[in-house]
């Protein structure tokens, strides 16, 4: 999972294993791990691991993950959305003709035919 950037990843760290160890289905021992497992483009990236029985896996991770998810935002701590930044440097001026230069045509939005 990842979370925002400038987030403590402590406290992450604390919050995803406290939650773990305290939902039913997950196994004591061996105990939950949590890593810090990369910088992605828009979030810190982490992994949950733990041990369950296995047949209520998928309701015991279905589980657990409502669980972090109610946690985080009481934590203070943000799932982030995809960040896009779009930098726009120049769009070249329109050449003046008495000078000799080809003139740049402005670009026109398409015709859209209305139904």
């Amino acid at each position: 999972m990842g979370v925002a950037y400038g987030s403590e990843p402590q406290r992450v760290q604390e919050l995803l294993l406290a939650t773990a160890r305290t939902h039913p289905g997950i196994a004591a021992a061996p105990a939950p791990l949590v890593l810090l497992t990369g910088f992605g483009e828009s979030a810190l990236q982490f992994e949950l691991r733990f041990w369950t029985d296995v047949d209520n896996w998928v309701a015991t991770a279905s589980g657990l993950r409502a669980a972090i998810n109610d946690a985080l935002p009481h934590a203070g701590i943000n799932i982030p959305f995809r960040q896009l930044d779009l930098w726009v440097r120049a769009v070249p001026p329109v050449a003046d003709k008495s000078a000799g230069a080809k003139a740049i045509a402005p670009i026109e939005p398409p015709k859209l035919r209305r139904r």
